[in-house]
C-alpha cells in the first residue's frame, strides 16, 4: 500500500471521501528510523499534506497558517486514525498488533487516486483542482511494467475482479508461486502495444557513376 501511494498525487478513503491528502514523499530516508522493539508499531512514515475542499471543484491546504505546505509524517495504520477509523478496545493488544490490524483494513477500502493542477489565479495558494478519480491500486498496477508486478499486486488485482477461488483469501493467494499468479491474472492486464516499425525507405534513384550517370535504377 505504501507503494500504491506515490509522490506527487493526491487520494481520497472510501472510509471519508471528504479527506483529500497528498502524498509529498513516500520514500523512507537511510538513517531516519530509530530501533523499534517487540511489541511496538514499526510502520515506515509518509510526508501527507491534507486538504480539504474549497468549492468549485477545487481543495485548498487545511493547515493555512504559513504559505508553505504543512506536511505530516503518519504510517499507513495513522492513516487511518486520522480519517476517523477506530478499532475496538483491547488493553493486551499491543501497538504492533493495532498496526497490523489497521494495515489490514486496507484490503476493503477503496483508494481513488488523483491528478492535481494548481490554479494560479486562485485568492489562496496551494489551491489544486482534481483530474478523474481512478482506482489507486489499479493504476499502480497497469502503469508498472509486468515484470515488476509483485506477488501481492497479481493477488490483490485477482481480488478486487473477484476472481479468487471459493474459500480462497488474499492470503491464500499471496501464497502461490508468481507463475502461478501471472498465469490466473494475466487477463486482467492489457497487452502490452508494441509499436509499428517504420515502414522502409522507398527505392529511389541513385547518383552512381556508369550509364546515364545520376540515373542509376535502384534495386
Amino acid at each position: 500500500m505504501k507503494s500504491v501511494l506515490q509522490k506527487g498525487f493526491m487520494y481520497k478513503l472510501s472510509c471519508k471521501p471528504s479527506m483529500v491528502f497528498y502524498i509529498a514523499e513516500n520514500k523512507t530516508l537511510a538513517g531516519k528510523e530509530g530501533r523499534t522493539y517487540e511489541g511496538e508499531a514499526s510502520g515506515r512514515k509518509l510526508a501527507i499534506v491534507f486538504f480539504e475542499d474549497a468549492g468549485g471543484g477545487l481543495v485548498r491546504r487545511v493547515h493555512r497558517e504559513t504559505l508553505g505546505m504543512h506536511q505530516q509524517l503518519l504510517t499507513l495504520a495513522e492513516l487511518l486514525l486520522s480519517s476517523g477509523v477506530a478499532l475496538p478496545p483491547d488493553p493486551e493488544r499491543t501497538a504492533a498488533g493495532t498496526e497490523l490490524l489497521l494495515e489490514g483494513l486496507y484490503q476493503d477500502i477503496e483508494i481513488l487516486r488523483y491528478a492535481c493542477t494548481l490554479e494560479v489565479a486562485a485568492d489562496e495558494v496551494h489551491t489544486y483542482s482534481l483530474g478523474l478519480a481512478v482506482n489507486a491500486e489499479a493504476a499502480f498496477a497497469m502503469e508498472g511494467l509486468a515484470d515488476h508486478r509483485t506477488k501481492m499486486v497479481l493477488a490483490r488485482s485477482l481480488q478486487r475482479h473477484e476472481e479468487l477461488l471459493p474459500d480462497e483469501t488474499l492470503q491464500n493467494a499471496w501464497g502461490l508461486s508468481l507463475a502461478a499468479l501471472r498465469e490466473r491474472a494475466g487477463h486482467l492486464f492489457p497487452a502490452p502495444v508494441v509499436p509499428l516499425a517504420p515502414p522502409a525507405p522507398a527505392a529511389g534513384r541513385g547518383r552512381g557513376r556508369g550509364r546515364g550517370r545520376g540515373r542509376g535504377r535502384g534495386p
